[in-house]
C-alpha cells in the first residue's frame, strides 16, 4: 500500500510540475534562477533609475481579446530603491512570456515610469510608443508561480522631464535584468 501512494504521489507531482510551465517554454525550473541581475534601467539626458523589487500580479489591466480562455494579463510593478520611482508594465498574453521576445508597445504596454532625480521630475510620456522588447526565463503558471522568473528588457520610451513649469520631451533607454515575484 505504500508503494502504490508512493507511485501516486509521484504521478501527481510530475503532472502538477508540468502543468505550471508555459505551454511553449523550456522544461527549465521555475523561478528567476541566476538570470536575475540587478534590476530595470531607465537612463537618459540627467537621470539614472534602477527599479528593483518587481512583482506581478494577474490583474487583468490590458486583457487581449485575441487571448484563449483563462489567459489573464500579468502587471509588473517595481520601484527604485530609495522607494520614490515606480515601473508598471501591463503583459497581454503572459501565456507567451518566456516563449519568444515579446514587443515593448504591443504586446506589453509599459504604463508607468517615475523617478526624481537633480530637482525634477521624470514620468512616462504617454503620447510615445516604446520600442524594443521583453524576455523572460523561469516563467509558470502565466507568470503566478510563487517561484517567480526573471524578466529582460531592452529598449526606449518616451519620457518626460518636469522641472519647475518647465516640460521637456526626453528618452529613455530600457535595459536589465531583474527577478519577479508573484502576488
Amino acid at each position: 500500500m505504500s508503494r502504490l501512494l508512493f507511485l501516486s504521489i509521484i504521478s501527481v507531482a510530475a503532472s502538477c510540475s508540468n502543468s505550471h510551465h508555459n505551454a511553449d517554454a523550456p522544461s527549465s525550473d521555475c523561478g528567476p534562477g541566476s538570470a536575475a541581475a540587478n534590476g530595470i534601467g531607465v537612463t537618459g539626458t540627467g537621470f539614472a533609475f534602477t527599479y528593483q523589487a518587481q512583482m506581478a500580479s494577474a490583474n487583468n489591466d490590458c486583457p487581449d481579446p485575441a487571448a484563449p480562455q483563462g489567459v489573464v494579463s500579468l502587471t509588473v510593478e517595481g520601484s527604485t530603491a530609495d522607494g520614490t520611482g515606480l515601473f508598471t508594465m501591463c503583459i497581454k498574453r503572459p501565456d507567451h512570456l518566456g516563449a519568444t521576445a515579446l514587443a515593448l508597445g504591443t504586446d506589453v504596454q509599459v504604463v508607468d515610469v517615475t523617478g526624481s532625480a537633480a530637482g525634477c521630475n521624470y514620468g512616462v510620456d504617454p503620447t510615445a510608443t516604446p520600442t524594443g522588447s521583453v524576455t523572460a526565463t523561469g516563467v509558470c503558471a502565466n507568470g503566478t508561480d510563487p517561484a517567480g522568473f526573471a524578466l529582460t528588457v531592452t529598449g526606449s520610451i518616451g519620457m518626460r522631464q518636469t522641472c519647475g513649469a518647465t516640460v521637456t520631451p526626453l528618452t529613455g533607454a530600457l535595459a536589465g535584468t531583474t527577478a519577479v515575484s508573484a502576488m
